[in-house]
């Protein structure tokens, strides 16, 4: 019988890699007709987060929305670097020179770390600055 660990290691071993998760990310952005199909691929702080941001963004009272869509903060692009750190990965993507996309291991699965996007904050920042 296998030990619990074991059985961990043997999931974690059949995830996609980061990668591949992030590339379809990309592609649930564009194609899910559910947002909940899109915000499988975040962490599940991230998704709350994105649900709220999505909430606010399409309720009659739009006074403090100031991101219009969550499913347009992934840069696009091909995924040229990939950097492991235990349950910690490190995307570089190509045409995004800013900070690497931070992806973390949860429930066995490579997810987006929403809160390390600087296209997320960007509108927040462009908001201070004036």
């Amino acid at each position: 019988m296998l030990s619990l660990w074991a059985v961990c290691l043997l999931l974690s071993a059949c995830a996609d890699p980061p990668a591949d998760r992030y590339e379809e990310a990309l592609e649930a952005a564009e194609k899910a007709e559910d947002l909940e199909d899109y915000l499988l691929f975040f962490s599940s702080a991230s998704a709350e987060m994105l649900r709220g941001t999505h909430k606010v963004a399409t309720s009659k009272s739009k006074d403090l929305a100031y991101l219009e869509d969550v499913r347009k903060i992934l840069p696009a692009g091909e995924v040229q670097e990939v950097e492991e750190r235990g349950n910690l990965a490190l995307l570089k993507v190509e045409g995004h020179s800013e900070s690497p996309i931070r992806m973390i291991r949860e429930k066995g699965e490579w997810v987006i770390d929403a809160y390390s996007l600087n296209s997320f904050w960007k509108p927040l920042r462009a908001e201070a600055e004036e």
